[in-house]
This record gives C-alpha cells, structure tokens and sequence, in this order.
C-alpha cells in the first residue's frame, strides 16, 4: 500500500482519534483494557471504536463521493450528527441547496424546548423556514443546559432561487439564557465546496 493509500484516511482523523488508536494498540486490542483506562464501560469503549471503524471505511472508500458528503459521512460516523441530520443534508445537497446559516451556540437553564428558526424571504415573495427541532446534531433542539456546541439552518429550493433577506429568530418559550458566536451565511453551490457570503446575519429573541 503507498504512503498517498495511507494518508486518504489517515488525515480524515484528528487528535483524538490518533490517540484512541495509540492506546488500543498499547492495550494489545483488549477492550476491557481500554475501557478501564478511559474510566468508562465496556460497551462505551465499543461503541467508540465501531465509530472510528466507520469514520474511516468513510475516508478509505474507493468511490466518486464528493468532499463534502465524504465530510457528512464522517460526522455521522463520529456520532457528531444524527441520522435525520445526515438525511437532511444529504438531501439538500443532492438537489439544490441554496444557503446554510450556521455556527456555534451555547445555552443554560432553557426551560421546555427551544429552537432557532430561519426564515429565507425571496424575491418573488415567496418566503420558507428552517428550525433546529431534531434530537442530536446541529440541527438538535435548545432544552437544558449546553456547552458551545454547532448548529445548522440549511435552506434548499429551486435552482436559481434569489434570496432577498433573512430573519433569525430565537424561540424560548420557557425561557434561558443562549450565546451565539462564529455566526455566517454560507452557500453551497454543486461542485460542494462551502462558501462564505458578506451579508450579515441578525439575530432577534423572540418567545
């Protein structure tokens, strides 16, 4: 196998994965081991490494899978989004996935379920929103409390749609506290390579 057959998934890893690889070598592959070394249980430690194995058979495929969906893939993998999520913007990517608002958030103290919505206003009046509502992923709900973690709002539609403005708003029915940071409007044109537009991004609270 040549260096270039190596480096196709080995730099689809990061830090944490080189060390977990580290240790279950150390280990001589004994999970028992690896678990206790973690301080976690057994079928924890397993299901990290069918993760990693996945994350990997992802990057190491022989197929035409473009960047950005070997990416996807490799999130899912990693169980960093759900499958909805993946679906989701799988989906929107196979059509036409016009623009994508994302970027970290963190909340405390949210009280029932809350989301963040987007809604896309066209020029031809027509107008549609997108809502954080699943269960894990950036695309999850706001309830309890939350380090920074990543969310997404994609928008897809028809080809060629003109976008015209977006209202970001924030739902708390129940009330907390939520932080925004790194926010930014990307679009995602065919050839799968994210763009990041200048168009500023508001956000507005709402309940």
């Amino acid at each position: 196998m040549s260096k270039s057959e190596h480096e196709k998934w080995l730099n689809g890893l990061n830090d944490e994965d080189l060390a977990f690889i580290k240790r279950f070598l150390l280990a001589s592959g004994s999970l028992k081991d690896l678990a206790k070394a973690y301080g976690i249980t057994y079928p924890t430690i397993r299901v990290r490494l069918d993760r990693l194995i996945e994350k990997i058979k992802v990057y190491d495929a022989e197929d035409e899978r473009s960047a950005f969906e070997r990416t996807t893939r490799a999130l899912f993998a990693d169980g960093k989004i759900d499958a909805e999520t993946l679906k989701t913007i799988l989906t929107a990517h196979e059509t036409e996935l016009n623009h994508a608002v994302g970027g970290e958030i963190r909340y405390s103290d949210v009280a029932g379920t809350g989301f963040v919505e987007m809604w896309t206003h066209c020029e031809n009046g027509a107008h549609y929103f997108s809502r954080t509502r699943g269960e894990a992923g950036p695309m999850a709900k706001l309830s309890g409390t939350s380090e920074w973690r990543p969310f997404l709002l994609p928008f897809f539609g028809e080809a060629n749609t003109v976008l015209s403005k977006l209202q970001i708003n924030l739902m708390l029915p129940g009330g907390g506290t939520v932080e925004f940071r790194n926010v930014a409007l990307y679009q995602l044109p065919r050839d799968g390579v994210w763009r990041t537009s200048k168009r500023r991004v508001a956000c507005r609270n709402g309940k």
